[in-house]
């Protein structure tokens, strides 16, 4: 089940997604891999311990939704497993494939530059290795929509039209 936030239970508009297919807040399908496939999470990361519960909360019901796929978060900064880390040891454990799936609100330099050059030397270590990297949260649609209809029953002054936001105030 994916909570939506404060209500400890499952929308129906996430639930739709999950019973044949996984998607990641509205990623591209996650298909039942291979038994040589993993999928990490990857995040900014940050020194304050807290932070990281919402990343790892979603990568344990990933792993309850695909039993027997090693699912890992991995960090850009500020904590570890870094990226490499957690393919290296992904691939001592015999992985062969790798999805990488980016938790980054926004489209700055770390999803445009930082996480290419990463995966381009992830590849030069690993050639064997088959990566697929996801776009990131903020290039999701089905992501963005839940966003704005949670916004929307929040606060009777933001309003949902057309998939964007616009404020009625």
């Amino acid at each position: 089940m994916v909570s939506v936030v404060g209500r400890g239970r499952t929308g129906p508009h996430l639930q739709s997604f999950l019973p044949c297919r996984l998607y990641l807040a509205g990623l591209s399908p996650i298909n039942t891999p291979s038994p040589h496939s993993a999928i990490v999470l990857f995040a900014h990361g940050s020194r304050d311990p807290q932070w990281h519960h919402p990343i790892q909360s979603v990568a344990a019901r990933v792993s309850q939704r695909l039993p027997g796929v090693p699912v890992r978060c991995a960090y850009l900064e500020l904590t570890p497993p870094s990226l490499a880390e957690v393919a290296d040891a992904l691939v001592a454990e015999g992985v062969q494939s790798l999805r990488v799936v980016p938790f980054f609100l926004g489209m700055g330099r770390h999803a445009r530059e930082d996480l290419p050059q990463m995966l381009a030397q992830l590849r030069e270590r690993h050639p064997q290795l088959q990566i697929d990297c996801q776009p990131s949260l903020a290039r999701q649609l089905p992501c963005l929509t839940c966003w704005q209809r949670w916004l929307w029953a929040k606060n009777s002054r933001i309003r949902y039209k057309e998939s964007v936001f616009y404020y009625n105030g």
